[in-house]
């Protein structure tokens, strides 16, 4: 499905811009909903830590504590691969991935409707979200905090993805957003 477009039509101009690598503040809004929402996600963990230890001990294996490492590590580019193939798919041409200090980005030049856009900043939440659900639901008792706390992670690093949502759904209709990875600007047509 195209509506992507590769430039921006005459006339239009700048409204908003992210940048979490250079605003400060909009990295602080971002960590703490990050943080926010881990806190919130680990409380459970935490209680069933507390009352495993207090009925016998915690029993979190070598092998399930590598996998959940594994588990970390491999949702990090995977997360960015479905912003990136659902860029592809509102019809951005090219899209570069890369890491910028604690981010990891996908990007790309093309200039986005909001709809699509909002799409695109959500999908992996939302596709790695009912994965990972899914695998707690299946997973041996054993295993649950395994796939939970790589769904704390989903969740959580996925901030960034909300705050630009929330923005994207509070811009006029008619907004072009161009996502380079590192920037997400905002785009009005000229007054009427």
């Amino acid at each position: 499905m195209k509506t992507a477009l590769s430039q921006l039509p005459a006339g239009w101009r700048e409204i908003w811009r992210a940048d979490l690598q250079k605003n400060k503040k909009q990295a602080l809004a971002v960590n703490g909903l990050a943080l926010g929402l881990a806190a919130a996600m680990l409380a459970p963990f935490l209680y069933g830590v507390f009352q495993a230890s207090s009925s016998g001990g915690v029993h979190f294996h070598v092998t399930q504590f590598l996998a959940m490492l594994a588990g970390l590590l491999a949702y990090i580019p995977l997360h960015e691969l479905v912003h990136g193939l659902c860029m592809k798919y509102f019809g951005a041409k090219k899209v570069h991935y890369g890491y910028a200090g604690v981010y990891a980005w996908a990007g790309s030049k093309a200039y986005f409707g909001r709809k699509s856009y909002i799409v695109i900043a959500l999908a992996p939440l939302v596709f790695w979200g009912l994965v990972l659900a899914a695998l707690c639901i299946v997973a041996p008792a054993q295993w649950f905090w395994v796939f939970y706390l790589v769904q704390v992670t989903n969740v959580s690093g996925a901030a960034g993805d909300f705050y630009i949502a929330w923005k994207a759904a509070r811009m006029p209709t008619g907004v072009l957003v161009q996502d380079t990875g590192l920037e997400m600007t905002f785009y009005a047509p000229p007054p009427a």
